[in-house]
């Protein structure tokens, strides 16, 4: 029972964790001087950003054990693919992520900190040259979480593990994903990355809390299909005649081989 939690709870919690970060993390608006002066006055700037990177390998944990249920369903391929995406995707973000954490973090203690002069110039000079860099690492993220959303949505309607309406919404959201990361604006934490992550959290949620209650084990009633990776070893062998005696025998004077009936 334990072992069947683990996937959608890590799913829920990583989930849950992008959503409360993106909903703290302030709104980067105006020149590089306002955005460092932005960053240095809020607190929480560091933790927002941690509790990001601590989410993201949590929520691609669940995934994986989201495209686990789907093996050997009509939906693997989909779902395999959606893996492999959102994998860049998670990887894109920690870039950006780790990137405003750290060193966006130490330039706007730097510009507070200094007189106004080289220091200070200095700073925001970096940040002006750096900054447009981790827009367009964000953008392509955001882009390739929707997409994919829109593949775990699509896995999900064909393999029929979980209910349908669960996969419709996930390829609304990931549209939706999608055109947000294409036509987002360049200020880092604004509306369209905190309305992706928000769609991306939803699509996260439902598949957490709709898994524990459909997983093979759990659904006996549920026949399974030749072919099933699940089925015994035993009836996946090739059948074994019963005139067919094992090799290194003698066989009676008089014995004939007859063909099985069809």
């Amino acid at each position: 029972m334990l072992a069947r939690l683990v996937y959608p709870l890590c799913l829920l919690f990583g989930a849950l964790l992008a959503v409360v970060a993106g909903v703290l993390h302030p709104d980067l608006m105006g020149d590089g001087a306002a955005q460092l002066t932005t960053i240095a006055q809020c607190p929480g700037w560091r933790a927002i950003h941690w509790t990001f990177l601590f989410s993201f390998p949590l929520a691609l944990t669940g995934l994986v054990g989201l495209a686990r249920m789907h093996v050997a369903t009509r939906g693997e391929n989909a779902v395999r693919t959606g893996v492999i995406v959102g994998t860049f995707a998670y990887g894109a973000w920690t870039v950006t992520v780790a990137f405003m954490g750290g060193a966006g973090w130490s330039l706007a203690h730097s510009f507070t900190i200094a007189d106004a002069g080289m220091t200070a110039t200095r700073a925001v000079f970096l940040f002006d040259m750096i900054h447009p860099f981790a827009l367009t690492t964000q953008r392509v993220a955001g882009f390739a979480l929707g997409l994919s959303t829109c593949l775990y949505g699509w896995g999900v309607s064909d393999g029929k593990m979980l209910p349908r309406w669960l996969g419709t919404g996930g390829l609304a959201a990931g549209v939706v994903a999608m055109g947000l990361g294409g036509v987002s604006g360049n200020d880092e934490g604004g509306p369209g990355r905190l309305r992706a992550s928000g769609a991306m959290a939803g699509r996260d949620r439902g598949a957490a809390l709709s898994a524990p209650g459909c997983e093979r084990c759990a659904r006996p009633s549920r026949p399974a299909y030749r072919g099933c990776v699940t089925a015994p070893a035993a009836s996946r062998r090739r059948p074994v005649w019963p005139c067919a005696a094992p090799r290194g025998t003698r066989r009676a004077p008089g014995w004939v081989r007859r063909s099985p009936r069809r």
